[in-house]
């Protein structure tokens, strides 16, 4: 226990104290009952830090005070005045701050009246003063004393009698989402409002007026987001000058409905807030519609060049029926060394996709609406040129080989291959067989080079130790779940689907199992068998080199 204080401690031993400046919302008050801007909170943070490693002495407990005066102003009969004292105490000790000392969010809420609980007869305005204080105790004796000081004034509170156009708009805004109607079944991540089934004109005047009545800020909403992403060390290429006049004229016309989680290639992993509101005919045709609609938009997020497309693949569906995700992938318009460009020719990009999420549930019959989309999108800019034809890659592969008697068994490509952070690769993957040795490899050849990249072998054995069953890591949550088998790139045999359904697992050994009219399950079973031709595909007349059989039976909760 340190010796009383017989003085004020020295600098070195005091706490700092901080005040931000002290805000009301909303600046103006009409307290006449109807639950919309009847009163006001007004609001300073304060932060109190701990002395320096130069203090020697042990800590001490502080006490903090707070007042709050409110001021008769202009339109009171006696300007001046003492409207309402509010006061608050907090204790600071090492229970209820962090290592370096505390944040203390300081809040009173005011209803315009004065302490004889009567209002102005007419427009009227309040000031505020704040006065902080970091208060110490002196042992043994119990003395109190103040250590640090601080005050802070406003800002001006108007109260009225009537509404002024930002109550209007608020009263207008919950008017609109009474008519937008809330959605107690709303799939998990969506928001319990039906803005799904919303049509996009009201959407925006319920943004707009959240806008006017002053519940967002757009301008410092926006800046503070990108600031968040200028500063992430996680994105690693920042969105260009174009992006950003996008997403900021995108950000602003929405009234704050759009929003863009970027990747760390410089292009958005979620897009959402793009609404073309209802569609008709099937999930495809929505999304498709969807995906024209927003054209320029995309290829701007996207950093797509001219020669870059976005085509349409897979749909896979919700195991609920309530939503779809139609997948779109990358593809550039190829070209030859004499010739840059060949619009007949279009290369994949491998791993880059669009998936649009298509909302289906609640929607009316034959509707559907695009509620956000995911992306994982290489920006690729040059136009790849291959410098060997597919016949070239097969000799250059067999070589490769040394095998005696080689043959090809596929051949993959011309595809793009981003490695991570890296250059864009244009490959063909050749599988190459030998009887005799029973062997099978996959060579990698640059097809703008014409350089065999590297050899694998293709052919695993799997044995039935090697089957697990589960659901697969990180989809618990997913309607989507996926089943883990334990092998990348097989082919499973689903006995209860329609005759020659098959599904691929992916490079976890995962996949989705169906029923017998290909729609996604909860329980089912599997047969699994066939040659694991490493990761790149499955040839159904190749040579069955190694072989495995196994069946097992899992349920959607795992086990």
């Amino acid at each position: 226990m340190r010796a009383p204080w017989s003085s004020p401690p020295p600098e070195n031993c005091r706490p700092t104290l901080t005040l931000e400046a002290p805000t009301a919302l909303p600046t103006r008050i009409t307290p006449d009952g109807n639950g919309v801007h009847d009163d006001t909170g007004l609001e300073l943070n304060v932060r109190v830090d701990r002395p320096g490693p130069a203090c020697d002495a042990p800590d001490a407990v502080y006490l903090l005070r707070a007042d709050l005066t409110l001021f008769a102003r202009d339109g009171y009969e006696t300007p001046g005045k003492k409207l309402r004292v509010f006061a608050r105490e907090m204790l600071l000790d090492s229970l209820n701050g962090d290592r370096e000392g505390w944040s203390v969010p300081l809040r009173f809420s005011w209803d315009g009246r004065d302490a004889f609980g009567s209002l102005p007869s007419g427009e009227a305005v309040a000031t505020g003063e704040w006065s902080v204080r970091v208060v110490t105790v002196d042992l043994p004796s119990g003395r109190l004393r103040t250590i640090r000081r601080q005050a802070a004034r406003g800002p001006a509170v108007r109260v009225g009698r009537t509404a002024d156009a930002a109550e209007q708009a608020w009263l207008a805004a919950r008017g609109m989402l009474e008519q937008i109607g809330s959605d107690p079944d709303a799939p998990e991540g969506e928001p319990r409002w039906k803005f799904h089934r919303a049509d996009p004109a009201l959407l925006d005047a319920y943004a707009s007026a959240m806008v006017t009545a002053g519940r967002v800020d757009l301008a410092a909403s926006f800046e503070a987001q990108l600031s968040e992403v200028m500063a992430d060390g996680g994105v690693v290429v920042k969105p260009n000058d174009a992006q950003i006049a996008l997403w900021r004229e995108l950000y602003v016309g929405s009234s704050g409905r759009v929003s863009l989680l970027w990747s760390d290639t410089g292009t958005p992993s979620v897009l959402a807030g793009l609404d073309a509101g209802l569609g008709q005919g099937s999930p495809e045709d929505v999304a498709e519609t969807w995906v024209q609609r927003f054209a320029p938009e995309l290829r701007t997020l996207l950093r797509m060049e001219p020669h870059e497309q976005i085509r349409p693949d897979e749909t896979v569906m919700s195991s609920d029926g309530s939503f779809a995700l139609v997948f779109f992938r990358h593809h550039l318009e190829g070209g030859t060394a004499n010739n840059d460009r060949d619009p007949f020719r279009a290369w994949e990009v491998t791993g880059d996709f669009l998936a649009v999420r298509v909302r289906l549930a609640g929607m009316p019959q034959g509707s559907a609406r695009v509620v956000g989309a995911t992306a994982q999108w290489n920006p690729v800019g040059r136009v790849p040129r291959a410098a060997i034809d597919e016949k070239q890659a097969q000799l250059l592969a067999e070589t490769a080989s040394g095998f005696v008697a080689p043959y090809v068994v596929e051949v993959v490509g011309p595809v793009l291959h981003v490695p991570e952070r890296g250059r864009a690769e244009l490959q063909y993957r050749v599988i190459v067989g030998e009887d005799r040795q029973h062997k099978m490899l996959v060579a990698v050849i640059d097809a703008e080079t014409g350089v065999v990249l590297r050899t694998e072998d293709a052919i695993r054995t799997a044995s039935r130790q090697r089957i697990q069953i589960g659901v697969c890591p990180g989809d618990e949550g997913d309607p989507y779940r996926r089943v883990l088998a334990g092998l990348p790139y097989t082919d499973v045999y689903l006995p209860a689907a329609p005759d020659g359904t098959r599904r691929r697992t992916d490079a976890r050994g995962c996949y989705t199992p169906v029923d017998s009219s290909g729609n996604p399950v909860a329980v089912a079973e599997a047969m699994l068998r066939g040659a694991w031709y490493a990761n790149y595909s499955w040839e159904e007349d190749a040579p069955d080199y190694t072989t495995w059989t196994s069946s097992a039976r899992w349920m959607r909760s795992g086990t």
